[in-house]
């Protein structure tokens, strides 16, 4: 991870932030959850990071009956590096990379078999 950091790759910050507010989520008069207002994760705050080049990724859109270039949805996929190993990245966190809100892809928070670093993929968040 030295090398890779000094390389100069790592030129990004990113901040993680809780849209549930922690364990206990807050909640509306009708047990609605509030999503409105999302708190920065102690501990997972102005990380240095590697965002990477954006992707597009194909889905198709299964209410046309088929597949032509016209129903595919093109959605972009980025990938985030940080530089070092954070276990307490959880899916359901949004993140503020360089002053842009982006999301989570379930499934994809992973970490490298020696723990020195994290990775997940993201795509821009919109409420």
């Amino acid at each position: 991870m030295p090398t890779a950091v000094e390389s100069g790759l790592f030129t990004a910050t990113c901040t993680f932030y809780d849209r549930i507010g922690g364990d206990v989520p807050v909640v509306d008069a009708l047990g609605q959850v509030d999503l409105s207002d999302p708190q920065a994760v102690p501990g997972l705050e102005n990380i240095v990071c590697m965002f990477g080049v954006a992707r597009s990724s194909s889905l198709f859109l299964p209410d046309e009956g088929y597949r032509t270039q016209q129903n595919f949805a093109e959605i972009p996929m980025y990938h985030l590096l940080l530089n070092g190993y954070y276990p307490a990245v959880l899916p359901r966190f949004t993140v503020q990379v360089s002053g842009t809100m982006y999301e989570i892809t379930p499934g994809t928070v992973q970490s490298d078999s020696q723990k020195t670093q994290t990775r997940c993929k993201l795509r821009r968040y919109s409420q």
